[in-house]
């Protein structure tokens, strides 16, 4: 009996010791702070959202076509990072099915992904034209010169396409420097 009364004085002692430690830790004037981020995929492209043509016009030459530019360039230099890698690399350093899994990889999916993109891009001009369509003849008045600015947009396309189309060499000279680098 004796020692039940030592085992429940510990057992007490420690127990008020840690509701102790733990009211120190969560008083009820605690301050608890976090920061939430909310983001879109890095790689994923849709056409926004606006209110007014003008927002719509905005958006469209800013934001959506800078995002598909930035990816073309960015892949652009990955390549001629890759190319420059290569040039350094003995010969022997490279085999036939790394390097077609290499190319696979550049022609089927990254090509196509930013394809995608550009026919999107495209698809947001349409979308935008319609939205232009069923505005109001106020709304309308806003942005007298939209056909021009829409005409702008389909540049800014064809540009899309003339960059995407530039990514072809790049990757017809990995091609060209891997095989180099193959010990057949």
């Amino acid at each position: 009996m004796k020692y039940l009364k030592t085992i429940f004085f510990v057992v007490l002692l420690v127990s008020i010791m840690f509701i102790g430690t733990s009211y120190a830790l969560w008083r009820h004037d605690s301050e608890i702070k976090f920061t939430l981020t909310i983001s879109f995929p890095e790689n994923e492209f849709n056409c926004g959202t606006y209110d007014t043509i003008q927002e719509g016009l905005e958006l469209l030459k800013g934001c959506k076509y800078n995002f598909i530019v930035r990816r073309l360039d960015e892949f652009a230099g990955m390549l001629e990072a890759r190319i420059e890698e290569l040039n350094g690399l003995p010969v022997g350093g490279l085999s036939w099915d790394e390097l077609r899994e290499e190319l696979k990889q550049y022609r089927k999916v990254d090509m196509e992904k930013y394809k995608s993109y550009i026919h999107k891009y495209k698809g947001c001009i349409d979308k935008l034209a319609d939205f232009y369509r069923k505005s109001t003849p106020e709304e309308k008045e806003k942005v007298p010169d939209f056909w021009d600015q829409h005409k702008h947009l389909y540049d800014l396309h064809n540009e899309l396409w003339t960059k995407w189309n530039a990514l072809y060499p790049l990757i017809n000279e990995v091609e060209r420097l891997g095989q180099s680098k193959i010990d057949w």
